[in-house]
């Protein structure tokens, strides 16, 4: 491994992220005429969704700044999400509940423990030992 590129592993959980933000841009492009978003919900959405494309970029460029971010990004996916999805109310639709869990908390778990994989720490610090 070339210790100035994240693993692969790192690269391709990056690369999901900028997949999700990305289509998580049509939304806000082209809302649903009877859900029109409030001004606020849009830049709160737009922040975020920037934030996550740059982090994600970064992160397959093999950017070490982008790593903190990308914890905190998938901490916060797993924090918030989570919960949604063990909610007793949420089971009466199930498909939700098998969507959320394939798109959004699998991968953040996956993406967190990729963040944490001791060849991940070993890119991060920079050691020459890679073996």
């Amino acid at each position: 491994m070339d210790r100035s590129k994240a693993p692969l592993c790192v690269r391709l959980a990056a690369g999901y992220l900028v997949l999700i933000a990305t289509v998580c841009i049509l939304p806000l492009a082209f809302p649903a005429p009877f859900d029109r978003p409030s001004m606020r919900e849009v830049v709160i959405d737009a922040a975020a969704i920037i934030v996550c494309l740059v982090v994600g970029v970064g992160l397959v460029a093999s950017r070490r700044w982008a790593w903190a971010p990308g914890v905190v990004i998938a901490a916060l996916v797993l924090a918030t999400m989570l919960p949604l999805l063990l909610a007793p109310d949420r089971w009466a639709i199930p498909i939700i509940n098998l969507m959320v869990s394939v798109f959004v908390v699998i991968p953040a778990a996956a993406g967190l423990a990729t963040l944490f994989w001791p060849h991940t720490l070993r890119w991060l610090r920079g050691s020459r030992n890679t073996a």
